[in-house]
């Protein structure tokens, strides 16, 4: 983004201006002047009014009158017998259409008081606390770029587990793993659409994950697992946004989520296993049971993660809620 690179942030970022534009974020026209004392923001030339724009286009037959057009907002604007005035230099009198805009200045002046202990600051419109960030600026961009399901927006991150976890489960959230049915969709059409787990149903999403008889069994040993009380119907935006977490406790709800992630991403690992396998290595395949291997990656990737929690085989596997108290 932008057209090379500069010395510093500030310097890159302004050369992106059209860049960002161009994927919705105003960001070129985002940037304002708060009025303080006035003495450093020029009345005509610069952006400090609720218009976005500078006076100058906003009020162009007057800008045409105006003698001294890199006048400041201190320099027209004055208090006069306690009341704020326009203190003009023009070139001569406005009349006809003129005096239209005129009135629409004063329309835009009427609220503005100059404060002496004050000093003109810049102010950011794209941020409620008017402050510019370059974390908030990405996180515009990616909304933008990836819609409301991007990574870090609507998707939950958990840190304890993996890179590759997390992004799998934002692709099965958004419906984007490349299930039968999806490339089916796409003008893919496969050999067959049922599930090549369960060879019952129509692969889905859902399907694959949750609904799945063999899925369904891994499931049921998760939750027995956690002491969790088996959902009578639950999605997979049930599993990612909350976690099926039924405790008090933040510690505990993270690394039931980080285990759900594991058991996902496993789960459809070991579905593309099939998918790939010959014929007569599919059978093995199926028969695995790869809850235990669910258990022991979670254990690894969220110890490694986490290190001021002292987690080992036996408390992991026996009183898992217990470790994280």
């Amino acid at each position: 983004m932008g057209t090379g690179l500069h010395k510093g942030v500030w310097a890159n970022i302004q050369s992106g201006n059209n860049d960002i534009d161009k994927v919705g974020v105003h960001f070129s026209t985002s940037f304002y002047q708060k009025i303080g004392n006035g003495n450093t923001v020029r009345f005509w030339e610069d952006v400090w009014n609720t218009h976005g724009l500078p006076l100058k286009h906003v009020f162009p037959r007057l800008y045409a009158l105006e003698i001294d057009k890199e006048c400041l907002v201190s320099d027209r604007w004055k208090l006069v017998n306690t009341v704020w005035s326009g203190n003009w230099n023009w070139r001569c009198e406005p009349r006809g259409r003129v005096i239209d805009e005129l009135a629409g200045l004063q329309h835009v002046l009427n609220s503005l008081s100059l404060t002496t202990c004050d000093i003109d600051k810049w102010q950011w419109s794209l941020a409620t606390n008017g402050k510019f960030t370059v974390h908030k600026l990405a996180s515009l961009i990616y909304r933008n770029i990836l819609g409301p399901f991007s990574i870090g927006c609507n998707h939950i991150w958990n840190n304890w587990t993996p890179i590759k976890v997390n992004i799998c489960i934002w692709r099965a959230a958004n419906n984007r793993l490349p299930t039968l049915s999806a490339l089916n969709s796409k003008g893919i059409i496969p050999a067959s659409l049922l599930c090549p787990l369960c060879d019952e149903a129509t692969e889905t999403i859902d399907h694959v994950l949750y609904e799945c008889i063999l899925a369904r069994r891994i499931w049921l040993k998760c939750w027995r697992w956690w002491g969790i009380v088996v959902p009578t119907y639950f999605s997979i935006k049930d599993t990612i946004f909350r976690s099926l977490a039924q405790t008090d406790s933040k510690l505990v709800s993270k690394a039931l989520q980080g285990v759900f992630y594991v058991l996902m991403w496993s789960i459809w690992k070991w579905r593309n296993r099939v998918v790939h396998a010959s014929n007569n290595e599919k059978d093995a395949i199926l028969i695995e049971d790869i809850f235990s291997q669910i258990q022991q990656l979670s254990l690894l990737w969220i110890s490694n993660r986490c290190k001021k929690f002292n987690l080992d085989w036996g408390r992991w596997i026996l009183a898992p809620k217990e470790v994280f108290r």
